[in-house]
């Protein structure tokens, strides 16, 4: 189809503008539109983002108190371990805490002591000649409860030289801790006889 141009040549300008503005404005509509479209999905991404900080804080918080309540269980459940295990080492030793109380004492107790060795030296048929047990208490002692007090034991003892063995090895076996620092026999000749001695040095402890 062939366009006359004359007929638009002689189209009135007037009209001609006028028609042209009667058009509608494709690109500011198109503009509009997207720019009304970028705002909303800001607007959303802002106040989601305004929404959402608080919840997010709240759970990082009880993230950091869920980890450190974590860490305090796992402490207890640690030491409940640790006193159930001293709970029964003490109940395996608590039977023997008397025989430990009795070897070491927290007094000197230097009287008992003297009558148990009397009592073993008549028992093995010994004549107890002298017995010195030197051990002085101390009231109220600021040492450390790891440090024990020694006790002094010198004795002398008549009797047969089988029995002085038999004396020494019970001496050494009463509840009552004692070390024996030296052991020695004697023979004397008498109007009677000849009879023997016994002469120990020995160390009881005490822990006050």
């Amino acid at each position: 189809m062939k366009i006359n141009t004359n007929v638009l040549h002689n189209f009135p300008k007037d009209k001609y503008l006028a028609y042209i503005r009667s058009l509608p404005n494709f690109r500011e509509e198109k503009f509009q539109s997207y720019a009304t479209i970028i705002l909303t999905l800001i607007a959303i991404c802002l106040f989601g983002l305004f929404a959402i900080a608080p919840t997010l804080g709240t759970i990082s918080q009880l993230k950091k108190t869920l980890s450190d309540d974590k860490f305090l269980a796992d402490s207890l459940q640690t030491k409940i371990t640790n006193m159930s295990q001293l709970q029964d080492q003490y109940n395996t030793l608590s039977s023997q805490l008397p025989i430990l109380y009795a070897a070491i004492p927290k007094t000197s107790s230097t009287s008992v002591l003297s009558g148990k060795i009397r009592t073993l030296a008549a028992n093995s048929r010994l004549t107890v000649l002298q017995l010195n047990i030197s051990g002085v208490e101390v009231a109220s002692s600021k040492k450390s409860v790891s440090v024990l007090t020694p006790i002094g034991i010198v004795g002398t003892f008549q009797g047969n030289q089988d029995d002085f063995e038999t004396f020494t090895k019970k001496l050494v076996g009463i509840d009552r801790m004692i070390t024996l620092d030296g052991v020695s026999t004697s023979r004397i000749k008498t109007q009677e006889g000849i009879i023997y001695q016994l002469n120990i040095r020995a160390t009881a402890y005490y822990r006050p």
